[in-house]
């Protein structure tokens, strides 16, 4: 089921509006916070329309990371799959 119609709602949404023209203006990074796990994806698919950039999506578990990517999915348009790739970060103990 495609979302896509849903992404209209963020019009006139200041939060919305201040990253989107950040990262229009030539920022570089944003860091969201506090935002409830089921806006994310609706969220970075407007602003990937809106944008036309790509994004690099860091989590912090496996389990997000899918559910982001399953969100994405759902809200992109046909044929903008968005790309998951895992990466497992080893921390070394000093001994």
């Amino acid at each position: 089921m495609n979302l896509s119609s849903l992404l209209g709602l963020a019009d006139g949404w200041e939060t919305f509006t201040a990253v989107e023209k950040g990262l229009t203006r030539g920022r570089r990074a944003v860091l969201l916070e506090g935002m409830p796990v089921a806006a994310k994806g609706w969220f970075l698919a407007r602003l990937f329309r809106d944008t036309n950039r790509p994004f690099l999506l860091i989590t912090y578990n496996d389990e997000q990371a899918a559910r982001l990517t399953a969100d994405l999915k759902a809200f992109l348009p046909e044929g903008t799959p968005p790309r998951s790739h895992p990466v497992v970060f080893a921390t070394a103990s000093a001994g």
